[in-house]
């Protein structure tokens, strides 16, 4: 992953070299997307480690519920920034709603690691 995180991040402009023109400005979306997997993993750990495997019904409660939080934010950014920037408005909607579960996760899971 690391591997993946620095060859997306760092080299983007070189692997604009191999799409050629066919994908002109995708660097800003691999560079985007490269932070995903971090807030993804941490907010596994939280969730499913946390709230699931280690918390009673209502950490499981809440573990829907951040979802429920989290692809309501998603509709709406989604819905607002694609109109106004398309692929790149996809990335950043996608980027930010990870944030917003990883968060979330962190949140909810603090209570169930302190007991």
């Amino acid at each position: 992953m690391l591997i993946v995180f620095f060859v997306l991040f760092f080299l983007s402009d070189y692997l604009m070299l191999f799409l050629k023109d066919d994908f002109e400005g995708i660097d800003l979306i691999f560079r985007i997307m490269a932070i995903v997997p971090f807030f993804v993993a941490l907010g596994g750990v939280f969730g499913q480690l946390g709230l699931l495997a280690l918390g009673d019904e209502r950490d499981k409660m809440n573990f829907q519920r951040v979802y429920l939080i989290a692809g309501t934010f998603a509709l709406i950014s989604v819905f607002v920034s694609v109109p106004l920037f398309g692929a790149t408005g996809a990335a950043v909607s996608l980027l930010m709603t990870e944030i917003v579960v990883c968060v979330l996760m962190v949140w909810f899971g603090r209570k169930v690691f302190k007991r």
